[in-house]
């Protein structure tokens, strides 16, 4: 009887050490998210700048993916790949930099004190680029839709990728750290999704960064008719 309980006691040991290993191992959302603040904007700024995405919508937006050109919006266009040459990038921030600072300077005089604290030196936003802009995802959306390199496609498959801007010169020799203001979100759970599963939800309000150069993908995209999904 000694000898049995002597075996269940190191039975429960080792399970316990198990467990709090296991504990210890962190996922890639806990260890390259980092959530600066959960509740960095009120619903009152929240709808101040969806009112100022809306107004600049029809002039200054462009289609995030062309299969999809009412859907998914960006504010203004952004320079992803080689195939939007720089040059073009560079006429559009002319075109647009005024009017993002107008309607969201106080936004971005909200965001700096943050970044400023978070890597403990003073930063600003170059005046050759755009200041922060926004994805805007209208429903009805759903994982059927195969919205190619943002999100869930037809086949369920993420779009797994790393966050580099190696063709911008402003940008070379740098590594990308990717900061995020949640303005809007569905109900249906979407954020980011990592190469273990593990995943990072986005809350309305939220601001946060992650690591950019590690391998990632926008997850699960499903907004009904009135829904949105946007983020800065």
């Amino acid at each position: 009887p000694n000898c049995e309980n002597k075996a269940h006691a190191w039975h429960r040991v080792f399970f316990k050490r198990q467990h709090n290993c296991e504990r210890l191992m962190e996922t890639f959302a806990e260890k390259f998210v980092t959530i600066i603040d959960e509740n960095f904007l009120c619903e009152e700024e929240i709808q101040e700048v969806l009112d100022s995405i809306a107004l600049l919508e029809p002039e200054y937006s462009a289609p995030l993916y062309a299969e999809y050109p009412e859907k998914c919006r960006m504010l203004p266009r952004g320079c992803y790949t080689k195939k939007y040459a720089p040059e073009q990038y560079r006429r559009e921030v002319k075109r647009c930099r005024n009017s993002m600072l107008e309607h969201f300077g106080w936004l971005y005089a909200k965001m700096i004190p943050e970044i400023n604290k978070y890597y403990g030196k003073p930063c600003k936003f170059l005046p050759t680029l755009n200041p922060p802009g926004f994805h805007v995802l209208h429903g009805p959306i759903s994982n059927r839709d195969q919205l190619e390199g943002y999100g869930v496609g037809a086949d369920g498959g993420y779009r797994f990728h790393k966050d580099y801007f190696s063709w911008m010169e402003e940008l070379e020799g740098f590594e990308i750290e990717s900061w995020v203001v949640v303005l809007q979100v569905p109900k249906f759970p979407t954020g980011l999704i990592f190469r273990d599963d593990s995943r990072f939800n986005y809350k309305a309000g939220m601001f946060a960064r992650w690591q950019g150069n590690i391998s990632h993908s926008i997850s699960d995209v499903v907004c009904e008719e009135g829904e949105a999904r946007i983020t800065l």
